[in-house]
């Protein structure tokens, strides 16, 4: 605790837009120099609970003098420290390389391959801490400089991607094949901005960030207004008694109700666009309007690739991955408004079968190879994320062409359901 106090109290010294807070508050400033870790010897030693005075006196002419190069240099007096170190350990280790690939017999075959790929590993990090540290002084990225977030999390992230690419993405473990399409976005994202000169920090929010995860945000409201919509259109008719009125036009019925419930779907369109647009203008003026012309950047398990495109184009594409779940809920809503006539059972019975949909489709998750019948339950074929962004499917044999299939059965029952009913329904005591 005295440790973090005092650590905390260094950079409280400091103005918090200074090169040095900034540093300070950096993964760098508690590992690059060790000060943490030597103010935890210095305080284990003057609260008595060590008595190495020899480790105490080293540590503590070392943190005074890394106080004051943090204070009296510039933050490229730690950089070129830095540099040198990087420059350091990268020689030695490429010395080890060469004096292991020497040794004729000392070691195993299999001894002497893995300890020479640690050493790889250990280079490729070297040379990677390197990298960024020339990027930092060719560029003059300080520690307070708005880029340098940026930089520091692309090569974080560029690093931990490229520790999984020697691999087949294919057999990644869920949890692995996730943590890896993440970086690599991370990556590419981050390595746009560094090149775009565009100032991005950890806690920054912009209105492209709320665009980019539209329907995450509004998704209860679009499936809401769905539901409103779909399970009214029809129940309200005979509810109120207009459905005689309606009827008697020289329309044919099923043309009556293809009429009701393709304003359903135009409904679902009219309700994203209208948010959208109040997004863009609220988002605006409170947030920004420039970074709406930032691209977006997302994996694609094809080609085993990062895609940009126009932050846009993405919505569109969104939108049209969510329009399966919300035409499928619909339809079912719609069915039980012209089955039942009751608009509160319609609305209740859509969003029943929404929230059986999820917690049916996430407990089959795990056992979908178990049971034949599994890949055929609506819920795995309702987000068509995996064929418009290209991601990886949950098993092989989802496909769009698999997927688009069993999704129109479901569908077509439904609708031939609700409109067999309606075209014969008596309404003489309606």
């Amino acid at each position: 605790v005295k440790t973090t106090h005092d650590m905390n109290e260094l950079k409280k010294s400091f103005d918090k837009d200074s090169w040095q807070y900034a540093y300070l508050n950096s993964e760098e400033g508690y590992s690059s120099d060790g000060l943490y870790e030597k103010i935890s010897i210095i305080n284990q030693y003057e609260l008595g609970m060590t008595k190495d005075k020899e480790e105490y006196d080293k540590n503590k002419s070392e943190y005074e003098k890394v106080v004051k190069t943090i204070k009296d240099g510039d933050w490229k007096d730690i950089v070129n420290a830095q540099k040198e170190e990087s420059e350091k350990e990268l020689k030695e280790i490429e010395e080890q390389i060469k004096f292991f690939d020497s040794i004729p017999d000392d070691l195993s075959p299999t001894e002497k391959k893995n300890t020479i790929e640690q050493l790889n590993v250990a280079k490729k990090a070297a040379e990677e801490d390197l990298e960024m540290v020339n990027y930092r002084l060719d560029h003059d990225i300080g520690y307070n400089h708005p880029l340098n977030y940026s930089l520091v999390m692309y090569y974080n992230n560029k690093s931990q991607a490229e520790s999984y690419e020697k691999q087949d993405v294919s057999k990644l473990k869920s949890d692995e094949y996730d943590f890896y399409v993440q970086t690599k976005t991370a990556a590419a994202k981050y390595k746009y901005y560094l090149d775009n000169n565009i100032a991005y920090t950890e806690n920054s929010m912009t209105n492209n960030d709320i665009v980019q995860y539209f329907f995450s945000e509004y998704s209860f409201i679009i499936l809401v207004f769905v539901l409103m919509v779909s399970g009214s259109i029809v129940s309200q008719e005979f509810s109120k008694g207009t459905i005689k009125l309606l009827l008697i036009k020289p329309y044919k019925r099923w043309k009556i109700l293809l009429s009701k419930y393709l304003a359903v779907l135009t409904s679902i369109v009219l309700i994203t666009v209208v948010l959208l647009g109040m997004q863009l203008i609220v988002g605006g003026l409170m947030l920004d309007f420039e970074s709406l012309k930032v691209p977006v950047f997302y994996y694609s398990y094809v080609g085993d690739k990062v895609i940009t495109v126009n932050l846009f184009t993405y919505w569109f594409k969104s939108f049209l991955a969510n329009m399966p779940i919300w035409i499928i809920v619909g339809t079912l809503s719609f069915a039980a408004s012209t089955l039942f006539s009751n608009t509160a059972l319609a609305v209740i019975v859509g969003f029943v079968g929404q929230t059986g949909l999820s917690i049916i489709t996430s407990l089959l998750e795990s056992r979908i190879t178990s049971y034949w019948w599994a890949k055929y339950f609506i819920g795995f074929h309702i987000d068509f994320s995996p064929y418009v962004f290209g991601s990886k499917p949950l098993i092989e044999d989802f496909t769009l062409c698999f997927s688009s299939c069993v999704w129109l059965v479901y569908f077509l029952i439904m609708k031939i359901v609700s409109f067999v009913y309606f075209t014969k329904r008596d309404i003489k005591n309606v």
